[in-house]
């Protein structure tokens, strides 16, 4: 990774971030707007960049990921009136 890449920085620890997620290819965590962020642990300049296992291994993480939240938030809001559910 780049020594100014903010995800460089953050997978070498360098600046902080909750890590919801990580293996030896992607790391997960949320953005300043709270939304997460599934990014390759090598340098990638784009998207147009990945190659088909890089690209594979994000978007599987990624549905990993979206599901489990979906499954936590079912169990959590059971019983409440989903109009009345502030997310």
């Amino acid at each position: 990774m780049s020594e100014n890449c903010i995800f460089g920085r953050i997978i070498r620890r360098q600046n902080p971030a909750y890590v919801v997620t990580e293996d030896e290819h992607i790391i997960v965590f949320p953005s300043k707007e709270n939304h997460l962020l599934v990014a390759p642990s090598q340098h990638i300049p784009n998207i147009y960049f990945f190659d088909e296992a890089t690209g594979s291994h994000i978007m599987r993480i990624a549905i990993e990921v979206v599901y489990t939240i979906t499954v936590e938030l079912e169990h959590c809001t059971q019983g409440l009136s989903y109009d009345r559910l502030l997310l």
